[in-house]
């Protein structure tokens, strides 16, 4: 048999099959059990774990901290997914991280990490979660850390000349978490300038309520006149319970650089140079004039609010020109 023949006996053997084919596919189309597929569906990914490690547990004003998140396993994670870290705190996305291409083909779990400064955190513990996408290999999953932020609290400083009406107010001011004001009002100085700064703290004194009710005063006055009028004002749920326990005021407690009479009659016990303790109601001489028994508490009310929530409870108390600490 030559060549030419040879190759139309091939061609001829080839049609045949894709004819047998043909109609076999055409029989089942005409067979009454069959049925149009459907959609396709998508395969399983391989599940995966994300692990968030971080550089510290804390950081404090103008540090950063490096957070980790290690994606198990790391074989086959491929840039077409992605880490997002959020602060479920403060339900603020900090950053979007792409894992390297160098975790493709790497037996080892993959690391993907970001840089948080401490501004970009709320004052106290943030929870941040790491949330890995997925691809199309791998299915998503996610981890979380707590860091926290050891910010400080803001000071507000007032200044006031001396003349500018015989008294220097801070108008009223609010703690950063909303559960404590307060408003200093002092004599004016005989000359120069007097500055007035004031903050708020959640670390309680030795004499505090427990649990805390309400955050503490910190409070200064530099070239201050004669004394210091300080009305301070806890709300919420905290102002209730302050109203449950102390109906008839006599709890807040005070420190000082200075000795002073507790609300016992006792000198007022000393710790690390400073003093603490419960102040008693003052003993008033007279309109304008200063207790004569100061630091003293002036007077104590609570406030009903017209919403949930909105209940004060207001200590009013003075002191001498010294830079203490007040609390509930």
């Amino acid at each position: 048999m030559d060549l030419l023949t040879r190759r139309s006996s091939r061609s001829l053997a080839a049609c045949a099959v894709t004819t047998s084919l043909m109609l076999v596919v055409l029989g089942a189309l005409a067979s009454p059990g069959w049925a149009a597929p459907g959609p396709p569906h998508a395969p399983p990914r391989l599940p995966t774990q994300t692990v968030l490690t971080s550089s510290a547990s804390s950081v404090t004003t103008g540090q950063s901290v490096t957070v980790s998140a290690t994606l198990h396993p790391g074989l086959l994670v491929t840039s077409y997914g992605s880490v997002t870290f959020t602060d479920t705190t403060n339900d603020t996305v900090l950053g979007t991280v792409k894992p390297a291409t160098r975790c493709l083909f790497s037996f080892k779990p993959c690391v993907v990490t970001i840089t948080i400064p401490a501004s970009s955190l709320a004052n106290g513990p943030n929870t941040i979660v790491g949330t890995y996408s997925g691809d199309i290999v791998e299915a998503p999953s996610s981890g979380q850390i707590v860091i926290t932020a050891n910010l400080g609290a803001p000071t507000t400083t007032t200044t006031c000349a001396g003349g500018d009406g015989g008294y220097c107010d801070t108008t009223l001011l609010t703690s950063p978490d909303g559960t404590t004001s307060a408003d200093i009002f002092t004599s004016d100085p005989t000359t120069g300038s007097e500055t007035i700064s004031v903050s708020f703290t959640t670390v309680p004194l030795p004499c505090s309520t427990s649990p805390l009710e309400g955050d503490v005063l910190v409070f200064s006055a530099t070239n201050a006149g004669s004394y210091k009028q300080i009305t301070y004002s806890v709300s919420g749920a905290a102002a209730d319970d302050l109203n449950d326990d102390y109906p008839d005021g006599d709890h807040v407690c005070y420190e000082s650089p200075n000795e002073f009479t507790t609300l016992g009659g006792t000198p007022a016990p000393e710790s690390g140079g400073e003093y603490y303790g419960l102040l008693p109601t003052c003993i008033d001489v007279g309109e304008g004039t200063p207790a004569a028994n100061e630091p003293c508490i002036d007077s104590t009310n609570f406030y009903y609010g017209e919403t949930p929530g909105g209940d004060t409870y207001t200590d009013q108390f003075e002191t001498d020109a010294a830079d203490p600490r007040a609390s509930n």
